[in-house]
């Protein structure tokens, strides 16, 4: 997390794609909850969606306070 934008790496066997998400573009922030993980997604105002799995939940908190200020 920047001061203006997200930045997304999602790997993979061989290499990783990067998304940048700016801020302005952010549309809506929600976690999916999980026992112990949770997922950070977010959708743009284009209505694409990203989301990144397997933090821990206080810090996927801490992810959408953020990104929701």
């Amino acid at each position: 997390i920047g001061t203006d934008r997200v930045l997304m790496t999602k790997c993979y066997v061989f290499g990783h794609r990067t998304n940048t998400i700016l801020f302005r573009d952010i549309a809506s922030v929600s976690l999916r909850e999980g026992v112990f993980f949770a997922d950070v997604c977010i959708e743009t105002t284009g209505g694409a969606i990203y989301c990144s799995e397997g933090f821990r939940k206080k810090d996927a908190r801490e992810i959408e306070r953020l990104l929701t200020i």
